[in-house]
């Protein structure tokens, strides 16, 4: 294993340990847009990473922390870029959610952070929100 991906999985660690111990147990929670903003500034500050790679690191991080509460796991052998597939295992059943589902869903969501390729950015209506229990 290169040097390089122990760091990366070292600091991947790092960023759902931080997350873990910030996010609120409510999973729509409208904090969670300050959190993801607050974990690319601790990864960016941490590692020589862009902040697009912190983005993704991040997302990732709160995603496997979320998962992790949730028990709700995407079966990737069977998703593809249209289709994604869910499975639930306290109700025993899988979902196939289409990409177009998911646009809808988006649209109604109000807790979903937009990526801008560059950092983070809370959704327009989201300006209610601060940081200041998340330090």
């Amino acid at each position: 294993m290169s040097h390089a991906r122990t760091d990366r999985d070292a600091l991947h660690f790092e960023a759902v340990e931080f997350a873990r111990t910030r996010l609120p147990a409510d999973l729509r929670h409208p904090m969670r847009d300050a959190l993801m903003a607050k974990v690319v500034q601790m990864l960016m500050a941490k590692a020589d990473v862009s902040a697009e790679t912190a983005e993704t690191m991040a997302a990732h991080a709160i995603g496997e922390v979320e998962s992790s509460r949730t028990g709700l796991r995407i079966d990737l052998d069977r998703s593809t870029s249209s289709t994604v597939f869910v499975f639930d295992p306290a109700q025993g059943i899988t979902r196939a959610i289409t990409a177009a589902h998911l646009l809808h869903l988006l649209r109604l969501d109000t807790d979903t952070v937009v990526l801008r390729g560059d950092m983070a950015v809370p959704r327009a209506d989201s300006g209610r929100l601060t940081a200041a229990n998340l330090s």
